[in-house]
């Protein structure tokens, strides 16, 4: 017996026991105990880790996999060769364990996932530098301490369950706010950098690190307190939302609390002229005619198209907002794991300037709901920058927009077994018919571009005004937005002339609707154009 890439030991010179264990729901797990020693070695079983069976004068199984021990040792990565009496017995029990797996049913991740998404997913995560990241997002972290902290009367003396705990950052926030014991379920192989960093701290008899999927593992008890940090870019990217739906319901007491409770997806139109100049020139290699001897202009627009079928993701200032937002709610604590499967929301949206759509702007709110403090960590354009930053959909033809109209349309997300989502985004004009644009952006593929953070608002309390402004009853917050977006409405008096809201541009050339083709939103004659870097510059036509 020996860690993985170490040269092999010796478990037990004497004869020892070896019991298979398949329970419903859990995968097989093996168990290794001798008379002669009091430990006892345990390894969970999945369809890889019974590899083969060699004559070795008699039969010999080698398993790998993380095997925990009774002596509390850390989980370590092991392989571990068995010797049985005969080949024959060596063979009997491979069989047996295959049998084991195959009988037992899929976990509700293993349904909804594609394993190569799977190992790629938990790879990425079993690294420290992935989770160095996400604890040097301050906005993140000191959310997350501030709302458990904040909170000690929901953990004085609780048990809590951490889903993902990665190197554990949130038990120990549970531990330091007077929990009672910490579940840490993590699936990746951070996990014993985790149980490292509890044993290192002092935390062993509170804080209890458990690797395996939350589907799939098991703990001694219900918990009164749930603890996660699930959120992908556009909330739901990575579909770790439902995991921390399923153990809600597996592990949760009734009318335990949930940190984070409720989460909010906001939506709303932007411009942005910079963006979309940037996309559509990254396809101009293939409009060349003459390469090598090869004309490549026939693959322009496919690769133009492409480019309109991944999502941005950056920061972007708060100004480039057309107008309010839509909210979508979901509440972690009533929600199924099957309504995040396809999540449908309707859009409505009141111009009040002129300006021309480029896309659909996206970020999310999630609300820790304390008994004592109620904290809110938000993603919002114009909040301090966090590593989620935001998300848009560009829109390969953008709509025109006039003051008084109406815009209407939907965004779809429908589920994939990537972890991750199709987006498909629809827009058109009320009562103008034939003025409509539409895409399909793939979740799982976006573009993270270089951009410059933007602080205008330093409370970690701040929130977007919504459309129905609900969030700031006296008007300061929409106003402060229709005031920073003046400049943005000059250029569009010069713009408006041509397209007069009523169509489409086209970057081909073609027009559609009663639009005559000019470049979107160009400032008027002798006006102020907005730059993108953060100052106004004048700019001539």
């Amino acid at each position: 017996l020996g860690p993985t890439g170490t040269p092999p030991g010796q478990l037990f010179q004497s004869p020892c026991r070896l019991e298979l264990n398949a329970a419903m729901g859990s995968p097989p797990r093996v168990r290794v105990s001798a008379s002669s020693s009091p430990q006892t070695f345990e390894w969970i079983m999945d369809s890889k880790l019974v590899e083969k069976v060699e004559n070795l004068g008699s039969g010999y199984l080698q398993i790998s996999g993380t095997s925990t021990t009774s002596t509390g040792q850390a989980p370590q990565s092991v392989k571990v060769g068995l010797i049985f009496p005969t080949e024959k017995h060596g063979v009997t029990f491979k069989k047996m364990a295959s049998a084991a797996f195959a009988a037992i049913p899929k976990s509700a991740f293993a349904d909804r996932t594609d394993e190569k998404s799977a190992i790629d997913y938990f790879g990425y995560y079993g690294k420290l530098a992935a989770q160095q990241n996400m604890l040097q997002d301050q906005v993140r972290t000191a959310t997350y301490q501030r709302a458990i902290l904040g909170n000690r009367s929901d953990f004085q003396g609780k048990a809590v369950a951490d889903v993902g705990t990665g190197t554990g950052i949130l038990s120990f926030f549970a531990a330091h706010a007077g929990a009672r014991v910490v579940h840490a379920i993590e699936a990746s192989e951070i996990a014993r950098d985790a149980a490292a960093l509890v044993q290192a701290n002092n935390l062993s008899h509170v804080i209890k690190v458990t690797q395996g999927r939350v589907e799939e593992v098991t703990i001694d008890e219900k918990v009164d307190c749930l603890i996660s940090e699930p959120m992908g870019t556009l909330l739901v990217n990575e579909r770790m939302l439902e995991s921390y739906l399923i153990a809600r319901d597996r592990f949760l007491k009734p009318g335990g609390k949930m940190f984070p409770a409720v989460g909010v997806i906001y939506v709303a139109p932007f411009c942005d002229n910079a963006l979309y100049a940037e996309l559509v020139s990254s396809s101009l290699f293939w409009s060349t005619k003459e390469f090598y001897g090869v004309d490549l202009s026939a693959l322009h627009l496919p690769a133009t198209e492409r480019h309109f079928q991944r999502p941005v993701v950056d920061v972007f200032d708060p100004c480039l907002l057309v107008c309010g937002a839509i909210q979508h709610t979901i509440d972690f604590k009533t929600a199924s794991p099957q309504d995040l499967r396809r999540i449908e929301i309707p859009l409505r949206y009141s111009i009040t300037q002129v300006a021309v759509v480029h896309g659909l702007a996206f970020w999310f709110d999630v609300t820790f709901d304390g008994s004592t403090e109620l904290v809110k960590l938000t993603t919002a354009p114009g909040a301090p920058s966090t590593h989620w930053q935001q998300l848009r959909c560009p829109l390969l033809m953008p709509l025109a927009v006039n003051p008084g109209q109406v815009c209407v349309g939907r965004v779809l997300l429908e589920a994939n077994r990537q972890q991750s989502y199709a987006v498909t985004v629809e827009i058109s004009i009320e009562g103008v018919p034939g003025v409509h644009t539409s895409g399909i952006l793939d979740l799982k593929d976006p573009v993270y571009r270089m951009s410059t953070p933007y602080s205008y608002f330093n409370s970690y309390n701040w929130s977007w005004p919504n459309e129905n402004n609900q969030d700031d009853p006296n008007g300061q917050q929409q106003q402060g937005q229709q005031q920073g977006q003046q400049g943005q409405g000059q250029q569009g008096q010069g713009q408006a002339q041509g397209h007069q809201a009523q169509g489409n541009y086209n970057p081909f050339g073609q027009t559609n609707g009663s639009s005559n083709g000019a470049p979107p939103h160009q400032p008027a004659h002798g006006q102020q154009g907005y730059n993108p870097y953060g100052q106004q510059q004048q700019q001539q036509q």
